[in-house]
């Protein structure tokens, strides 16, 4: 763990918030807090559908569901096409976190074709990224809809 030679670690400025996870897909994570508009709301509204991030991806299949799917709370078919280095990234605007969890689940369409080899990277301005967590061979997405959360060092 640690930061990296090179990469700056800016320090928190303004208001903190620390997010427990407790359980795959509770409501004590950062984009259940952005849904519900920083607690503004007591409802929960997708977070993208929102404005509160914003949502891109290289390129997605035909029968795919809206790229907002990737921040949301229902279990859905949302997938690029097969390409090598296809991407999804969210962009959480001005938000600034320190990554300590992060959790994925399936497409709920078939136990095949999950995710095996990616890369988790993290960026300050879109331009520069860094590599956070690298996954080989990953095998902790087995079934249809199943989620699972990897620790960050």
């Amino acid at each position: 763990g640690g930061a990296q030679a090179g990469v700056a670690v800016e320090q928190p400025t303004g208001a903190t918030r620390k997010f427990e996870h407790r359980q795959d897909f509770d409501t004590n994570g950062l984009f259940y807090f952005l849904g519900c508009q920083g607690g503004i709301r007591s409802s929960y509204t997708n977070p993208a559908d929102i404005g509160m991030v914003t949502v891109t991806s290289s390129s997605l299949m035909s029968d795919s569901q809206p790229l907002s799917a990737l921040v949301g709370r229902i279990s859905t078919r949302c997938v690029t096409k097969p390409h090598q280095k296809s991407w999804m990234q969210i962009n959480l605007k001005e938000v600034k976190i320190k990554l300590t969890h992060y959790t994925l689940r399936h497409y709920n369409s078939w136990d095949t074709e999950a995710l095996r080899y990616w890369n988790l990277e993290g960026s300050n301005d879109g331009q520069s990224w860094v590599p956070i967590r690298q996954h080989m061979d990953d095998r902790a997405l087995r079934k249809s809809g199943g989620s699972h959360t990897w620790a960050v060092d």
